[in-house]
């Protein structure tokens, strides 16, 4: 008996001894989950927060302060592209807004020393104006043999300054451009005039109605009738080098022609309404157009080179800068465009009302515009 008490101890104090070091494994490996080693889970949290450059957050990080490659400058590129300016807005460059007329004006006219501006309207007058001051200094009413005054289409300044030619509905003439007496009416001209200009040397004046007609400016005899248009004609305009003649018309055709033959040279076609305005490059080797589009052509060739893009709504005129840089095109807007690329780079949002007319001043500064509002505007165009 006294054998097995004694072997009953001996197992009991065995078992504590072990359940003692189970314990005392028990926290070690607790004070081991509490400080973990650097391959725990925090060091996983730690790098989301602060990646490496393979990791997710660093592409998020690109999109907002991109490198040279990131997906941001791709999107300013494409609003403002390296080789193109973008169009600056002018919202009001106005220096004169000039008042007189009574109905929609027609045509607008510089001086050759750019002192004066002489426009023409629906009212049957002209008038001529300080184009510093914006003061009228005379009106006229042009009327034909008869005394019949007739609604004014254009006016052109002749080279020197000195004398106005003057198209309408029933007459096409000369008058003095200091007083308004009228010189001389163009003999053989039939019926109403839509454009007039003078040859760059001034000896020949050149008319645009039923036909297109060449006279003689000093005494108004008549020259040549060029034939070839099929409807009348609105837009005439002397090369620089008085040698070709282009005149567009109602029948959708622009046509050049040989001043000393009276020869046709090019019919120019594409347009999808009458071709209302043409201008001339100072150099003489292109010619714009405008006909539901304004269109730009070599004038050797005839070789269409662009059409100008981004106007809206209908052109009404079209003006070649005398620097040769810029193209201004006037209608249910204004805009003015680089000459070279045929890029806009002017728009004249301030400008409200419908654009008739354009003339640039010699010195390529300003811009006039003839509006359906009775008035001319004259702007200043910054380079």
């Amino acid at each position: 008996m006294k054998g097995f008490i004694a072997f009953l101890l001996v197992a009991i104090i065995a078992l504590l001894a072990l359940i003692a070091w189970q314990r005392a494994n028990l926290r070690e490996l607790v004070k081991d989950a509490k400080q973990p080693t650097s391959e725990g889970p925090t060091k996983v949290v730690k790098d989301a927060k602060q990646p490496t450059s393979e990791g997710p957050t660093k592409v998020v990080e690109d999109a907002k302060q991109p490198t040279s490659e990131g997906p941001t400058k791709v999107v300013e590129d494409a609003k403002q592209p390296p080789s193109e300016k973008p169009t600056k807005v002018v919202e009001d460059a106005s220096l004169h807004t000039l008042k007189g007329h009574e109905a929609m004006v027609t045509d607008v006219a510089w001086s050759p020393d750019g002192t004066k501006l002489a426009t023409s309207s629906l009212d049957k007058t002209v008038r001529v104006w300080d184009a510093t001051s914006g003061k009228k200094l005379y009106t006229f009413n042009p009327a034909d043999p008869k005394g019949h005054a007739w609604v004014v289409h254009a006016v052109a300044w002749s080279p020197d300054g000195s004398r106005l030619a003057i198209g309408s509905d029933g007459t096409a003439g000369v008058w003095d451009a200091t007083n308004g007496r009228g010189l001389h009416t163009l003999k053989g001209h039939d019926g109403g005039a839509y454009d007039v200009a003078w040859s760059p040397d001034g000896s020949r004046l050149a008319i645009g109605g039923k036909t297109v007609g060449i006279w003689d400016a000093a005494s108004g005899r008549g020259l040549h009738a060029l034939k070839g248009h099929k409807e009348w004609v609105l837009a005439i305009a002397w090369s620089p080098d008085g040698t070709k003649l282009a005149s567009g018309s109602e029948d959708k055709t622009l046509r050049m022609w040989d001043t000393a033959s009276g020869k046709g040279l090019h019919a120019l076609k594409g347009y999808k309404r009458e071709v209302s305005s043409i201008t001339w490059s100072p150099d003489g080797t292109k010619l714009a157009g405008c006909g539901g589009a304004v269109r730009v052509w070599e004038a050797s060739s005839g070789r269409e080179l662009y059409v100008l893009q981004g106007h809206k709504g209908k052109v009404e005129d079209v003006a070649w800068s005398p620097d040769g840089s810029r193209l201004a095109i006037g209608g249910e807007a204004v805009a003015v465009f680089d000459a070279g690329s045929g890029k806009e780079i002017h728009a004249l949002k301030g400008y409200k009302n419908w654009a008739l007319a354009l003339a640039w001043s010699p010195d390529s500064g300003r811009l006039a515009i003839g509006g359906s509002d009775e008035t001319v505007q004259i702007w200043s165009i910054p380079k």
